[in-house]
């Protein structure tokens, strides 16, 4: 009888619902370093294919869901959907590809893999999404363990960090002898001890990984248990952070009336200042709260939408991503409730505004379709820009990002969006995968 891969962190619900935050896990490391082995393990199925890697590796994303299936993200915006991952074809333009799987232990968890290119270069979004993760697996080659530069990228992460990471070493069953396996392992305690949480040898080979099915025998040979084991573990004590009591920084802003927008002002409002605004020079304007900024209306101190602690925790996220042109939560009944995160403050306004709109339509269009569905995240592609937003987990808060196209694929840009979700909703709302209808009048 097969045990399952991860008893379910208590307090942690599935993607599809429920009320705490799904554990974010991405799997790092350089270019085949084993990083598809390491999340077929975990799910106990060859489920991501090595064609994946052939030509642009897009990021692969893997969770939960009741029907089993691929959903391929292209860099023009538009997602192709099919049945089976095995059936996926014409992959060149793929920025994200989100993999379902209906595996029970999967419930409460998601697996990322994050992208590094074949040139050998991290890029900074990547390393951003990577020091924010809940828990980061890193993956280097037994035969060549810890490389100079893979201790070069991981010496930037935040010490705190470092205790929600785990070392696998992969391609443990290609070593020559247990000997050499100890004297590997006696190096890496020395050389990358400070660096992770915990150390563990992979022998996960496909064979291995398609036995590890339907045979627990085969599954402890390849380490899964071990490693879900510790998954498990870190899950249970993951990020949990005290409750720290409201604090009044909101903005009033002008709200244009509705009928001065037409269907393609959405776009006009987001796109023109856009392209205008730069980036302020102080950079501490973009950090600060909006209340702390000279040119800011007024503060109104009866309203609140955020704690001091989420809100700084992520305007250092957003910080992290310098494709970013304005990013920011706006409230979905009162559009004149807006809190920047980052960028030039006119443009983020005009994008938080444009967000709300944009969400009160859709929502008003499957309301009439007769739709009974939660709405989820959104990707508008522009001429030179991506625009993103999701409501919160409890509906009331619109998050949202406008990002240049130029310094992010589209993968890393729902990814960010979605794990700004993720923090917000862990502090404030409850579960990022949760489909709260939005009611907008």
């Amino acid at each position: 009888m097969n045990a399952p891969l991860l008893q379910k962190p208590r307090g942690v619900k599935a993607i599809t619902g429920g009320d705490s935050p799904v554990i974010s896990l991405v799997v790092g490391g350089e270019v085949n370093s084993g990083k598809s082995s390491v999340i077929n393990l975990l799910v106990r199925k060859n489920i991501v294919p090595s064609f994946f890697g052939e030509r642009k590796r897009p990021m692969i994303v893997v969770r939960h869901g009741a029907q089993p299936c691929a959903i391929v993200h292209d860099m023009s915006g538009a997602s192709r959907t099919f049945d089976a991952v095995e059936d996926c074809e014409d992959l060149a333009d793929a920025d994200l590809c989100e993999i379902f799987t209906d595996a029970p232990h999967m419930a409460g968890i998601e697996l990322i893999e994050a992208p590094f290119s074949h040139d050998g270069e991290l890029g900074d979004d990547t390393f951003t999404l990577m020091a924010a993760a809940d828990l980061l697996i890193w993956v280097t080659i037994g035969s060549q363990a810890w490389r100079l530069t893979e201790r070069t990228i991981l010496a930037r992460l935040p010490k705190a960090q470092r205790e929600h990471s785990i070392l696998v070493v992969s391609r443990g069953d290609k070593l020559k002898s247990a000997r050499e396996i100890e004297k590997i392992q006696s190096r890496l305690e020395s050389e990358a001890a400070d660096f992770f949480g915990d150390i563990l040898f992979m022998h996960a080979s496909k064979r291995m990984i398609d036995a590890s099915a339907g045979s627990d025998e085969s599954w402890s040979i390849a380490k899964g248990d071990m490693l879900s084991g510790l998954v498990a573990d870190y899950a249970k004590k993951s990020r949990k952070r005290p409750e720290i009591e409201p604090d009044i920084a909101q903005v009033a802003t002008p709200e244009p009336e509705m009928d001065e927008y037409t269907e393609q002002s959405a776009a006009e409002v987001i796109e023109e200042p856009a392209i205008a605004a730069k980036a302020p020079e102080d950079t501490a304007k973009v950090d600060a709260p909006m209340a702390e900024v000279a040119s800011a209306p007024p503060v109104d101190e009866t309203r609140t939408l955020e704690t001091e602690a989420v809100t700084a925790e992520l305007r250092e996220f957003v910080s992290g991503l310098n494709s970013i042109v304005a990013s920011g939560l706006i409230d979905v009944k009162d559009s004149s409730r807006c809190t920047v995160l980052a960028g030039d403050e006119t443009v983020a306004h005009a994008t938080g505004r444009a967000s709300h709109d944009c969400l009160k339509h859709q929502s008003q269009f499957y309301r009439y379709a007769g739709a009974d569905v939660g709405m989820e995240q959104t990707l508008i592609t522009l001429s030179d820009h991506f625009f993103l937003y999701q409501p919160s987990g409890d509906g009331k808060t619109v998050i949202y990002a406008l990002c240049k196209t130029a310094k992010i694929n589209s993968g890393i840009a729902r990814n960010a969006l979605r794990r700004m979700g993720n923090l917000w909703d862990n502090h404030c709302a409850g579960a990022m995968g949760q489909e709260t209808p939005i009611a907008i009048n």
